[in-house]
């Protein structure tokens, strides 16, 4: 369980830093392969069913479908490289390290539970935080729905710890939601690469009449 988790968080840290988007597509599911995983693995611990479902649904939902889309958006595009990002790569990897041991302070061992889920729900809320900083910290498009992907597995990883499993339908309705926001996204990026001939987020102001 521990390697599984360690994985998660030491994708989301080196995900900050990517700045080649193909490579952070296939890291957005290596890390989504981690998390189903780990959710097999609790419901083979724990003697919950549902879990086995909803570990699948997680590598097939966030682990192929997602970045089999922003790829091909991508490939469209022939773009592959954030250019400009806000923050130099090394000071977004050192800051989303630094929300990982901030959140693991906040929320120490034995505060509202046992260590397993004080992990879980640190980690996650850390996790929520570097996708958030992954969103604020890169003006292209596509990086920035993949911080928005970072920020709901963070979600996922602390209800999965809080609660040992979300209910199957609510799984179920969270990841056909990513999907379609994910796929209207993709959409979008590429009638705006088309248009402005770029994915930079800044140049959305040329929009405005």
């Amino acid at each position: 369980m521990n390697t599984l988790l360690s994985a998660a968080l030491l994708i989301a840290v080196l995900l900050v830093g990517m700045r080649r988007l193909d490579h952070a597509a296939i890291a957005l599911g290596l890390q989504a392969a981690a998390l189903g995983a780990l959710t097999v693995w609790l419901a083979a611990a724990g003697g919950t069913p549902e879990l086995y479902v909803a570990g699948f649904l997680t590598l097939a939902v966030k682990g192929v479908a997602i970045p089999l889309v922003l790829l091909r958006v991508l490939r469209r595009l022939e773009r592959k490289v954030d250019p400009h990002p806000i923050l130099a790569p090394e000071l977004a990897v050192a800051l989303a390290a630094a929300l990982l041991v901030l959140a693991r302070a906040v929320i120490p061992v034995g505060l509202f539970g046992g260590r397993s889920f004080a992990d879980f729900l640190s980690f996650g809320s850390g996790m929520v935080l570097v996708g958030l900083l992954m969103m604020m910290t890169r003006r292209q498009v596509i990086a920035q729905v993949q911080g928005l992907v970072i920020l709901e597995n963070g979600i996922y990883l602390a209800v999965l710890g809080a609660t040992q499993g979300m209910p199957f339908a609510v799984e179920l309705g969270v990841l056909f939601d990513l999907l379609v926001a994910v796929l209207i996204m993709g959409s979008l990026t590429f009638r705006i690469g088309t248009t402005l001939d770029s994915l930079n987020s800044d140049r959305l102001r040329d929009l405005k009449g």
